[in-house]
């Protein structure tokens, strides 16, 4: 069966909400007492298309919002990123015209453990975070060095 749920959505452009979204579940094939499960469970007794009552979106449609949503998502995301790169690039010519080092340990240490602590608070995994703005990082210091050399032979 097919019914209204609630799905929790969070993001810049989002606050943290919950909102109406079909949930679909059906009857567990071992439940004789009437409840439910989620229809898409992995045990294979029931199917998702089984459960679509006609009065919700199907399944497929339901998946293909969740998708569009996940699109919109990664729009923003490529998009914070970018904009995130233009300011560490104005950190870097700054860095270079005053002769700092590309690398600031210390600040690095700062980001690493707000962004754990974000981590842990929204229910990520935080060595994930970790990694994921490690990598980011790893390309700013590059670029510093980069633009450090370019100035260098200028």
């Amino acid at each position: 069966m097919a019914r209204l749920g609630k799905r929790r959505c969070s993001g810049r452009d989002h606050p943290e909400e919950e909102v109406e979204a079909p949930v679909v579940t059906a009857p567990a094939a071992d439940a004789h007492d009437g409840s439910t499960r989620p229809a898409d469970a992995h045990d294979g007794t029931t199917r998702a298309a089984d459960a679509h009552d006609g009065n919700t979106p199907s399944p497929g449609d339901y998946l293909a919002d969740l998708r569009a949503s996940i699109d919109e998502i990664d729009d923003r995301f490529v998009k914070l990123l970018a904009e995130r790169f233009d300011v560490t690039r104005e950190v870097g010519q700054l860095k270079a015209d005053l002769g700092m080092p590309a690398i600031d340990q210390t600040r690095e240490n700062q980001v690493d453990d707000k962004a754990r602590r974000l981590a842990e608070a929204n229910g990520l995994d935080a060595d994930l975070v970790s990694q994921v703005l490690r990598t980011i990082i790893d390309r700013v210091v590059a670029e510093h060095r980069t633009i450090a050399e370019t100035r260098t032979t200028e």
